[in-house]
C-alpha cells in the first residue's frame, strides 16, 4: 500500500494536464453542433432530389473557386466531400486550416465558407495535431495512466479498509 501512493502522485500529476486538455475538448466536441462558433450549421440546397444534383467534381470546383476567393490564393487540397442527401448540400473539407465550404448539390451555389474549430479541437483531444505518432503516444499514455491512477486509486481507498478488517 505504501507504494502506491507515489505511484498515484507521480502518474497523476503529470497526468493532469493531458486529462484536463482531453476532458475539456471532450465536452467542446460534444457540443459543437449546438454553436456556430465550433461547427458551421449545415444550410439547405435547393433540392432534396438526387436525380436534380451536379457531378462532384463541379461541386468541388465550386468550393475550391470561393475558398481561393476568400483566402486570396489558392486553396490546399480538398480532404473529403461530406454529403447531406437530408440538406441537399455537400461539405467540402479542405485539408489546410480547418476550412469548409457548402455548395448547393444542385446548383453548386456556394452557400457558406468558414472554418470547423471543432475539426482543430479534434486533433487537441485525439493527439493527431503532433502527427500520427503523437495521437498514439498521447492516447497510449491517457489510457495506461488513467488504468494506473484507477488501480492504484482503488488501491488506496480498499487497502485500509481490507486491512482494518483483519485486524
Amino acid at each position: 500500500m505504501r507504494r502506491a501512493r507515489p505511484l498515484h502522485r507521480w502518474v497523476g500529476v503529470p497526468l493532469t494536464v493531458l486529462i484536463v486538455l482531453s476532458s475539456v475538448t471532450g465536452i467542446l466536441l460534444g457540443w459543437k453542433k449546438q454553436f456556430a462558433v465550433l461547427q458551421p450549421p449545415v444550410q439547405r440546397g435547393a433540392s432534396l432530389d438526387a436525380r436534380d444534383w451536379l457531378p462532384l467534381h463541379q461541386i468541388s470546383a465550386a468550393a475550391e473557386a470561393a475558398l481561393h476567393a476568400r483566402l486570396g490564393e489558392p486553396p490546399g487540397p480538398i480532404d473529403r466531400l461530406d454529403v447531406r442527401p437530408s440538406k441537399g448540400v455537400a461539405k467540402v473539407l479542405f485539408r489546410d486550416g480547418f476550412w469548409e465550404a457548402q455548395v448547393d448539390l444542385s446548383t453548386a451555389r456556394v452557400l457558406s465558407v468558414d472554418r470547423r474549430a471543432s475539426d482543430f479541437i479534434e486533433t487537441l483531444h485525439d493527439g493527431s495535431l503532433f502527427g500520427e505518432g503523437g495521437r498514439v503516444t498521447v492516447s497510449t499514455l491517457l489510457g495506461l495512466g488513467l488504468l494506473l491512477l484507477s488501480m492504484s486509486g482503488l488501491w488506496l481507498w480498499w487497502g485500509p479498509r481490507l486491512t482494518r478488517r483483519r485486524t
